[in-house]
């Protein structure tokens, strides 16, 4: 997130040329979670999924 895509001192999203929030989508927040938060993995001999 760049510096100017929102607004420290109201906290409000920023609108970009074509008058598009700058605020993250339910999608991005997803994946930025799944990046950062979720690991899933598989037990290769049982087939057991891990968390």
């Amino acid at each position: 997130m760049g510096e100017d895509e929102a607004d420290t001192d109201t906290g409000e999203w920023q609108l970009d040329d074509k008058d598009e929030s700058f605020a993250p989508t339910d999608w991005d927040l997803v994946k930025a979670f799944r990046e950062n938060h979720l690991s899933v993995s598989e037990n290769k001999d049982t087939a057991e999924c891990l968390r």
